[in-house]
């Protein structure tokens, strides 16, 4: 299922050709590094002479110098492309630098295109565009610039020298920052640099093995030649699996929790109207759980998502008043709306850091705050943990949101290091009941009831959210078509769909057509449409990484009614198969001669998966999806004769 899907408003800016207009720190010092494009023109002269030339789309080189001061830091970055085909224009021809439009000022040295012929094309900056970066719950004010290289032929090159100068004091955390030498091309050379000045110390670590790195106690400085692409497949955490080297200038996962606590405090400077609105959600003698339900359902709901991390409010959040006030704001805002009302109810609810694409807490090596991109709030209640997502209006609280669990956490509490967030042991949890009676004309009435728990419900409600009753109601009506019977169409009913209770409920009701001789025995074959879908959408896909699955747990009940039509003869057969991965089990309960019940669970707890057990794994899903069938056999009975 999908993570929630926000929106975001993105505006274009144009800048003029060396200018820095209001609003904006870009400045264009085209034609300053000269000696480098030199030193590229040699260098690719060179590898033609060699006939040492390699094919396919690359990048020659990723250079960034980073000089660390007490007030700044200032990073000079060199990047150099090879274009060897029109694919590679239309995918990289336009360079894209990402920056802090708070704390970081850029300065474009070089950004040249070099022909095969030699010809050396500058850039004209009146072509270049700033823009909104597109990411929801992400603590940054961040921009890109995009810069299309001009006359960019096939064969090619693009050189880019750019220096990025950060103030510090204008940075809410400590400055920390994350390198992924291995990328989706190949890099003929990857170098970092950092010098320091006495005053200054820096963490740093280093996962990628094809990296040396080399420290004294000034510097550090990280290289590599010819590194290869990472390997691509269907489903990876990226940020899990890549090599990346780690700078931080925190100390302690203390001192990030220090500074991050002290920006969220902030939003407790004014909360007026709190107590007021709380007065408004909750009454005296409502249960505990009831007063959650409401202040949640509430921050949730009535306070819109819109990313506002700007003006000093990267991890800081807006006060509870302004928030109250403007019935919006981002993950930090709503959440610290949440964590003051609960804790007015005498809950000791807290902020909680999360790293969103992170599960594996071997990568935070060392503390730094750009791990994390999100902020939830987490209490604890009759000894079970509770995670409630202020962004997630769709899922009850009393269920983690399926998209952060098993994340990387840091709880904004003393003393603590990163965590993950609970896991479920099946995040895909549905109840499927199907009650048939069939009729004297030879043809059946069907009633078929699913019913999707906790973050399946959530999910499933994220993505009808925007949808019309209409809408909604035609994809279900067009999935029934396509998984059970393309020839009806059924009468759709749903329950939950719009609140944020535990459960959703989608029905449907059909009449099928005479297709069975009440004169002939009877021999009806049912495949378990719900449950066999569901199969189909888990079997594995990768080939080079190990995957991650979630789990699912499906009660199937059958209530089957042959109306007296004929005698039910045989044992429909019990079924329990037993596997490392899970469970299939079958109950028979013969109500009479003409009805029975059919119980089926099926039960795949969540676990990773290691690369050498997909085959078996994917052979185990099949073996569950073919033994979910059921075959039922009946003697007609003696009155039905003509």
């Amino acid at each position: 299922m999908s993570r929630l899907i926000k929106i975001i408003f993105c505006f274009l800016f144009l800048i003029s050709s060396g200018q820095v207009l209001a609003g904006t720190k870009i400045q264009w010092q085209l034609g300053s590094s000269e000696d480098f494009v030199s030193e590229i023109q040699e260098l690719v002269s060179l590898k033609s002479m060699d006939n040492k030339e390699k094919t396919g789309f690359r990048q020659l080189l990723f250079d960034v110098d980073i000089v660390l001061s007490d007030e700044s830091v200032t990073k000079r970055i060199r990047k150099v492309w090879y274009f060897p085909d029109s694919n590679a224009l239309q995918n990289y021809g336009t360079e894209v630098i990402y920056y802090d439009e708070l704390s970081e000022k850029i300065k474009i040295k070089e950004a040249v295109t070099l022909n095969p012929d030699g010809e050396l094309i500058q850039f004209d900056s009146t072509n270049m565009q700033v823009i909104d970066s597109d990411t929801s719950d992400v603590f940054s004010n961040e921009k890109k610039l995009l810069i299309p290289y001009q006359n960019l032929n096939i064969g090619g090159y693009a050189i880019l020298d750019y220096e990025v100068e950060v103030d510090k004091q204008k940075l809410e955390a400590d400055w920390s920052e994350i390198y992924f030498p291995q990328s989706s091309y190949p890099r003929d050379e990857f170098r970092l640099s950092i010098k320091l000045s006495p005053a200054n110390k820096i963490s740093w670590s280093s996962t990628a093995g094809t990296i040396e790195c080399y420290e004294d106690k000034f510097s550090l400085t990280c290289s590599a030649m010819d590194i290869p692409t990472i390997k691509s497949d269907f489903s990876v955490a990226w940020l899990d699996e890549l090599e990346q080297i780690t700078i931080s200038e925190s100390k302690t996962w203390g001192s990030v929790i220090e500074k991050a606590m002290s920006a969220f405090n902030a939003s407790k400077l004014d909360v007026d109207g709190s107590t007021k609105k709380l007065l408004e959600l909750i009454k005296t003698k409502q249960s505990i759980e009831d007063k959650i339900a409401a202040i949640h359902n509430f921050v949730a709901r009535d306070i819109r998502y819109i990313s506002v991390s700007k003006n000093g409010h990267t991890i800081t959040p807006h006060t509870i008043s302004e928030t109250l006030k403007n019935r919006y704001g981002d993950c930090k805002d709503k959440s610290a709306v949440l964590v003051e009302l609960l804790n007015q109810t005498g809950i000791n609810a807290y902020p909680v850091l999360v790293a969103t694409k992170r599960s594996d807490l071997e990568q935070l090596k060392i503390p730094a705050m750009n791990y994390f991109d999100h902020m939830v709030v987490c209490f604890s209640l009759k000894g079970t943990k509770k995670c409630l997502d202020a962004t997630d209006s769709h899922t009850s609280w009393k269920t983690t949101s399926a998209w952060i669990q098993g994340k990387v956490a840091l709880e904004m509490v003393k003393n603590s290091t990163p965590v993950t967030i609970p896991l479920n042991q099946y995040r895909w949890n549905m109840e499927f009941k199907t009650d048939i009676v069939f009729l004297e004309n030879g043809g059946m009435s069907e009633k078929q009831t699913r019913t999707y728990l906790s973050e399946y419900a959530g999910s499933l409600r994220n993505f009808f959210s925007g949808k019309s009753q209409e809408e909604i109601t035609r994809w279900v009506v067009d999935q029934y078509q396509e998984k059970v019977s393309s020839e009806y169409e059924p009468v759709v009913e749903f329950s939950g769909l719009q609140n944020m209770d535990k459960s959703l409920e989608i029905i449907s009701l059909i009449d099928y057509k005479p297709f069975i001789d009440v004169n002939d025995n009877l021999s009806y074959y049912e495949y378990d449409y719900w449950l066999q879908d569901e199969i189909d959408s888990l079997y594995i896909k990768n080939k080079h990484y190990d995957s991650f699955f979630s789990g699912l747990k499906i009660i199937s009940e059958y209530h089957i009614d042959v109306s007296s039509l004929w005698k039910l003869k045989g044992s429909i057969p019990k079924l329990h198969l037993q596997h490392k991965y899970g469970l299939l089990d079958r109950k028979i309960i013969k109500l009479n001669d003409d009805k029975v019940r059919i119980i089926t669970k099926l039960e795949i707890p969540s676990r990773k998966l290691s690369v050498n057990e997909f085959e078996t794994f994917n052979k185990f899903l099949k073996l569950m999806k073919r033994e979910s069938a059921v075959r039922i056999h009946g003697n007609r009975n003696q009155r039905t004769k003509s």
